[in-house]
């Protein structure tokens, strides 16, 4: 738990907030009119003036939650495709159970934001674009070591924890398997882009 001391009109105030795995969540509920809040079910007694206390709570959340969005990154991970993948082949019942109870862990960490498999390329099509010609080419493709076959978006503090997290994912195919991490670009990066112009 973190308590951050805050001053305000010659009176001191505290945030409290829980220290989760890879970022501060704000935890405190207002739940009394005497001034005191729950914080994970633990009731916490900060004296009084509510009000000013839970507006003061307030502006420290959004200061902690403003730092998090400054670290935090999202990343697609890219499962490669394989000769069974492309084939069609489905995932044994096995797999299907591992990969769900990690599917979990990653929604449970606040990590995962979507995620997905794809159907064979023979389902799919390429747009091939030269200027202001398009040209469509149904698959499948060829060079299946170059395939998506399926995908995660996470969201994390750095490449390392993203490395980290698939390392322990179960392996998605029934044989050797390529999953590729990439980070996304964030409307910051556009902006010192163009700010360095």
């Amino acid at each position: 738990m973190l308590v951050t001391p805050v001053s305000g009109n010659g009176h001191k105030r505290q945030c409290i907030f829980l220290r989760g795995p890879t970022r501060l969540t704000q935890s405190v509920d207002r739940t009394e009119e005497d001034g005191s809040f729950d914080v994970l079910g633990e009731k916490i007694d900060l004296g009084g003036r509510s009000r000013l206390l839970w507006f003061v709570l307030g502006i420290c959340a959004a200061r902690v939650r403003s730092a998090e969005l400054e670290t935090e990154m999202r990343f697609m991970i890219l499962v490669k495709a394989t000769k069974d993948s492309e084939a069609g082949k489905m995932p044994s019942p096995q797999l299907l159970a591992d990969m769900g109870k990690f599917n979990q862990e990653l929604i449970a960490a606040g990590v995962m934001l979507d995620g997905g498999g794809l159907h064979p390329t023979s389902k799919g099509a390429r747009v091939i674009f030269s200027g202001k010609e398009r040209t469509v080419t149904k698959g499948p493709f060829a060079h299946v070591n170059e395939l998506v076959s399926g995908y995660w978006i996470w969201k994390l503090n750095s490449l390392e924890e993203a490395i980290d997290w698939v390392k322990r994912c179960p392996n998605p195919m029934l044989e050797t398997s390529d999953v590729e991490i990439r980070q996304f670009y964030e409307v910051e990066d556009f902006a010192s882009s163009t700010a360095k112009t």
